[in-house]
């Protein structure tokens, strides 16, 4: 019998018909708007303060059909479509209320690109996407609900403005977190053999939008913007708290008042706007003075006139323009300078605040003036976007080589909390959010503004609150969510480990006295640093009359093994190939085994092997029994019996040639003859000690602002017109910054003998088109600058062009010689030698 055979309606025929059918009804709708409201004042659109277009809550004008479909087929543009980057702010009436402006966007450019992005789903929908007469009426329409909003205007050149918007997006999302090749690959269909006929559909493009969510390619920012960009701006959080804490009262009325400071460098759009908007929908308004954005020199187009524009509807809302980049710490002091608050709270900006997350803080800081309070952090995942509360009970610590670790609170702490709520004792704090009153912030020395860009700055902060006579406290009952980076997307001038180094090296010298040559011992190489501006810190010290980092570590970090200044390697000993595995001993018997590392107690991980070559666990050390198994004696001889080395993370008895071996099939630990391609033998310390190779960072300092035996001139090479300096870095980047802000380590290039114009072992030479200079590595092709005292000028002899700084940007071009142009004229800081004395 032949049947009538219907061919299933592809899911992107079917997404396209209805993206256009919404284009109609939702231009229509927005015409029937703008008529309704041409009388109403712009007040009313600002009585809610929520951004209704922005998060798609908009009860009057209900995006939420298109948005939803749109969020669906959406790719690596999508950060693209919720950014104002693409506004055309000159071509909208600057009276007009905000919402309207984005209601021109989300109407044109947003729901072009939806339909341009649906073309990538399946390569037979490409054809559509060609096709430039449904191109046309869709940019037509928009446009004409704009003109009628507008009262008309050249309709031609405006769709000429959104033709090249659109050309312009889909060329460029260079701020993105999705990945086009990601994208792009084939999805595998789920097995649907197991599943009853009608009871699933498979949505290609919500597989797919369903992938973008949880990428694992981050982008500019480090975390997953366009699954930032899919979460409301007033998204409901879970209320984390402890249930007590729930049910607590406080007086707000006489509660001291706050001032939040969010510093912010090319944060994304949304995730910037959600922290805000988390501030004024979950905290008291009365306890509120302001928020105050501070933007650290953001270069992206978005955090410009768009941003400026859409905070200005708020009165609590203050946008702080820095012109150069400052870093976090100094950005974060202009803000603190610039409030009104009895109380600073500082708060990164991909964060968001909990329900009652501010009364605890400032009760408590109301209560002792001293206490700097930190809030228990839920966590943001950097991949989804989703809100995971905390887990557990931790607080902050710190490693020797200076990093932040988080621990789990000790026993001797949990023990004496007699409540749920009670604060907790906190060595160090996170960093990313604390409060604290702002004449004691100030009195304590605010920050370390010597501190370049981030990093440190948390571990000093910590040192000098507890060490000074202050206390750092978590609250169990305030709740703030961050999100934790996988890695730094904070552009650093120069070699970024050099720039949190030199801020570790500050924090060594200033405060943590004989043990800084524990930091120092676990770094490969030490970066020089401006001692002259470490003496300030240290003279602050002395001011405030702290106490010693000794008192610190058994006072308050107790729990921190310290190594002793006689040991090679140090810490856990963590099996190298499992990861999660590491090494015990049972106080019981004496017996060695594995634990999850996350398992051990502190004193299960003071593992070491010293200069003499013993193999040691606390006070005891380790030796070979005659059953060729690993014993733990509890004297410790002088012999070669119990001479160990830890070589390519081999733990091996010198004299059996025998080492530490994992059974990978009974978790045993034994011993086995050496093998360095076997993995069960591969242990990983905590640290790799070296006492001898950085033992002075003064030394390391000296030598490397000492002139060269072949230099003529050395130091600060200033360009007289402009009034700035070179500033060169190891990463063959440059730029010209004002004299006396260059740091002293930074003074050290020099024009040698040779004719070479010389940083470190880099050379500044002419480009390929002999119009800009570059850095590149010394050679003996280098040789090619004549530096005449008389004129000031650097002529350089492959091209007879001198050298000249293009005046207001950090570039350095070359120029038909002019002895008038002070832009040519060039001065060193130093003389050291004439060519005749050498």
């Amino acid at each position: 019998m032949t049947g009538i055979r219907s061919c299933p309606v592809r899911p992107e025929y079917t997404l396209i018909l209805v993206l256009l059918i919404f284009s109609v009804l939702l231009n229509l709708r927005l015409y029937v708007k703008v008529n309704s409201k041409l009388g109403v004042s712009a007040r009313e659109d600002q009585r809610d303060p929520k951004i209704r277009h922005m998060s798609g809550e908009n009860s009057d004008f209900s995006l939420s059909g298109a948005l939803d479909v749109k969020h669906k087929v959406n790719s690596h543009k999508h950060q693209e479509l919720r950014h104002p980057s693409s506004f055309h702010a000159t071509e909208v009436d600057k009276h007009k209320t905000n919402n309207q402006k984005y209601m021109y966007n989300t109407q044109g450019i947003k729901l072009n690109q939806a339909r341009d992005m649906l073309g990538s789903v399946d390569p037979k929908v490409e054809s559509l996407k060609n096709n430039k007469d449904i191109i046309q009426n869709t940019i037509q329409t928009a446009v004409s609900g704009r003109d009628a909003e507008e009262g008309g205007g050249d309709h031609a050149l405006r769709v000429s403005n959104y033709e090249s918007a659109l050309s312009s997006k889909l060329k460029k999302s260079n701020s993105t977190a999705m990945n086009l090749a990601e994208y792009q690959k084939p999805i595998q269909p789920r097995n649907i053999n197991n599943v009853n006929p009608g009871t699933e559909k498979l949505d290609q493009p919500k597989l797919k939008w369903d992938r973008i969510l949880s990428m694992t390619s981050y982008g500019d920012h480090s975390f997953n913007a366009t699954a930032s960009d899919s979460t409301s701006m007033n998204r409901p959080v879970p209320d984390t708290r402890p249930q007590s804490c729930k049910t607590i009262k406080y007086d707000t009325a006489h509660l001291p008042k706050t001032s939040v400071i969010i510093p912010f460098h090319n944060e994304a759009w949304s995730t910037l706007l959600r922290t805000v908007h988390s501030i004024l929908d979950r905290t008291v308004d009365e306890m509120l003075v302001e928020v105050i954005m501070v933007d650290d020199a953001s270069t992206h187009a978005y955090l410009k006139d768009p941003l400026t524009d859409y905070v200005s509807r708020f009165k609590k809302v203050h946008l702080l323009r820095l012109q150069e980049r400052h870093g976090l710490m100094r950005a974060r002091l202009q803000g603190a300078q610039a409030a009104h608050g009895e109380i600073l709270f500082f708060l990164d900006s991909h964060s968001e605040v909990n329900s009652g997350w501010l009364e605890p803080v400032v009760a408590r800081i109301q209560e002792k003036r001293n206490a700097v309070i930190i809030p228990t952090m839920d966590i943001i995942r950097h991949n989804t976007f989703a809100y995971n509360g905390a887990s557990g009970l931790f607080h902050g610590s710190f490693t020797w080589k200076l990093d932040f670790k988080w621990k789990e609170v000790p026993k001797f702490i949990r023990d004496g909390l007699k409540t749920e709520r009670d604060p907790i004792v906190t060595p160090v704090m996170v960093g990313c959010a604390f409060g604290i009153d702002k004449q004691y912030f100030f009195a304590l020395g605010a920050y370390d503004t010597a501190m370049e860009i981030w990093g440190g700055e948390n571990i000093e902060h910590s040192f000098r609150i507890w060490m000074c006579g202050g206390s750092l406290e978590t609250l169990p009952c305030s709740h703030v969510a961050h999100v934790f980076k996988p890695k730094l997307p904070y552009k650093f001038p120069g070699n970024p480990f050099n720039v949190i180094q030199r801020n570790s090296i500050r924090v060594a010298e200033v405060w943590m006295d004989q043990y800084k040559h524990i930091f120092y011992a676990t770094q490969d190489k030490l970066a020089a640093v401006d001692m002259a501006a470490i003496e300030a810190r240290i003279k602050l010290r002395t001011d405030l009359q702290c106490k010693t980092f000794d008192w610190f570590l058994k006072t308050i970090a107790p729990d921190i093994p310290v190594p002793p200044f006689n040991t090679n390697v140090f810490g856990q000993l963590r099996h190298y190939w499992t990861q999660d595995n590491c090494l015990t001993v049972d106080e019981n018997n004496g017996v060695v085994r594995l634990i999850k590392c996350g398992e051990q107690h502190i004193s299960e991980q003071a593992f070491l092997i010293d200069q003499t070559g013993q193999f040691m666990h606390r006070k005891s050390c380790f030796s070979i029994n005659e059953n060729y198994s690993l014993q733990l004696d509890p004297l410790c001889q002088m012999s070669s019996h119990h001479y160990w080395q830890y070589d390519d993370y081999l733990i091996r008895h010198v004299p059996t040639n025998f080492c530490v071996t994992l059974d990978e099939t009974t978790s045993i630990i034994a011993l086995a003859q050496c093998d360095y391609k076997l993995k069960a033998q591969k242990w990983a310390f905590s640290y790799e000690l070296n006492w001898v190779k950085n033992k002075d960072v003064k030394t390391v300092t000296e030598q490397a602002l000492s002139p060269p035996n072949d230099a003529l001139y050395f130091g600060q090479l200033k360009n007289v017109g402009s009034r700035k300096c070179v500033n060169a870095f190891e990463t063959k980047e440059y730029s010209m910054i004002h004299c006396h802000r260059q740091p002293k380590f930074q003074q050290i290039l020099h024009y040698d003998i040779n004719g070479k114009l010389v940083y470190q072992n880099l050379c500044l030479s002419n480009s390929v088109k002999h119009k800009l200079v570059v850095l590149e590595k010394c050679s003996s092709k280098h040789g090619n600058w004549d530096y005449n005292n008389q004129t000031q000028q650097l002529r350089n002899k492959n091209t007879g062009l001198c050298l000249r700084h293009y005046r207001n940007y950090s570039i350095l071009t070359f120029d038909l010689c002019n002895d008038s142009d002070p832009f040519q004229r060039w001065v060193f800081s130093r003389y050291v030698h004439s060519k005749q004395e050498l």
